[in-house]
């Protein structure tokens, strides 16, 4: 069976890249012929640009200056991404606009969509759009795999929201990532189960022939902080002096002037994996930092909701995770309430027995939605 794989594959965001990486080896190790199908649309064109010059606020501007500044490091990281991409990801031919996917989507057999937030419309995401929802007419079987609305399932107005929902109707399964997730498809009579995430279908053995060595000399904590939020980068530098250990930081981000990691911005994501890999600690808002972290046998904390911080969600997936997993005294609220001795012993071989058992009951449900 030929299939075609609709989600976030080409953003240069780690997670991201491996998400789809994951889920396409794990369907090819299933036995089937598999490619990602290339979306990329004008807004992503523009978002992956080192500078941006569309100019729409304050932020905008922020980290067109920002970025100007560490023009050269951004500018190999992008290098880095594309050439992942193209030599670890199967693509199909480049599809520059919703039509474009659509045509593709007629050679293959079954399209699955996912996984990652393709189903957040959350305007902020600059380039996501109504393809990913497949809004065409069906001419083959359609499914899900650990899709996601985001950290909550919100729509525009109930009008968006049936138009949708319209649209999902037309899938033959739904696997999706977080509970809350399937327990809103449940009261809009659409059955739904839950998956992990496709970057935990594989084992660490998997990932280790990707990783490249970030030639750090020196024991470091890695934080992992997409908004710059002050919180996260306080939690970090306060236990960057418990534990004596520098703090190293690869993410592009305005804020990130007045933090004291030192900046690694040149990361693609084969050394991403070794940066996860040879680090000390990790402190992480980062969902698929965190996942790695598990992958690797890291001690981490994701950091999460604490409004006296200016947070104001609380990421579901990590919850749903970490709880699974037994490993729910890893999320931080609060600046004050980190246990770093229980942490840094955590029991690897109780987490890792759990996450053996839902990876088989995921691997069991893609089966059954590609095949039945």
């Amino acid at each position: 069976m030929k299939i075609g794989i609709l989600t976030y594959h080409a953003c240069y965001n780690y997670g991201a890249n491996f998400q789809a990486y994951a889920l396409q080896k794990t369907i090819n190790n299933l036995g089937h012929e598999c490619d990602i199908i290339d979306y990329r649309n004008k807004e992503l064109n523009q978002v992956n640009s080192v500078l941006n010059f569309h100019i729409k606020n304050k932020f905008d501007l922020a980290f067109l200056i920002y970025n100007a500044l560490h023009f050269w490091q951004l500018k190999k990281r992008k290098e880095k991404f594309e050439t992942f991409i193209k030599k670890h990801l199967k693509l199909s031919l480049l599809c520059s606009s919703d039509s474009a996917v659509e045509d593709c989507c007629g050679q293959y057999n079954l399209i699955v969509c996912g996984s990652d937030q393709i189903w957040n419309t959350n305007p902020k995401i600059k380039y996501n759009s109504k393809v990913y929802f497949l809004n065409f007419p069906k001419k083959q079987k359609r499914i899900s795999y650990a899709a996601s609305f985001g950290t909550n399932v919100i729509f525009e107005n109930n009008k968006v929201k049936k138009e949708f929902l319209e649209y999902l109707a037309t899938f033959d399964h739904l696997l999706v990532r977080e509970e809350n997730a399937v327990a809103f498809l449940k009261t809009e009579n659409l059955q739904a189960q839950k998956v992990l995430d496709p970057t935990l279908l594989l084992e660490s053995s998997d990932y280790r022939p990707l990783i490249n060595d970030p030639k750090i000399s020196k024991s470091y904590i890695i934080t992992l902080n997409w908004n710059g939020r002050r919180f996260v980068s306080d939690l970090a530098e306060k236990i960057s002096h418990q534990l004596n250990i520098k703090l190293v930081n690869p993410i592009s981000h305005p804020r990130n002037i007045f933090n004291k990691a030192q900046l690694l911005l040149g990361i693609g994501p084969q050394e991403f994996l070794g940066l996860i890999d040879g680090a000390s600690f990790i402190v992480s808002s980062s969902f698929h930092a965190v996942v790695f972290a598990i992958q690797f046998r890291k001690p981490f904390i994701a950091v999460m909701n604490n409004k006296e911080h200016d947070f104001t969600t609380t990421d579901d997936r990590l919850v749903s995770l970490l709880g699974d997993l037994g490993l729910s005294n890893n999320i931080v609220y609060d600046i004050n309430d980190v246990d770093l001795e229980k942490i840094m012993h955590t029991d690897y071989d109780a987490v890792h027995e759990r996450l053996n058992k839902y990876r088989k009951e995921s691997i069991n449900l893609l089966i059954n939605a590609l095949n039945n």
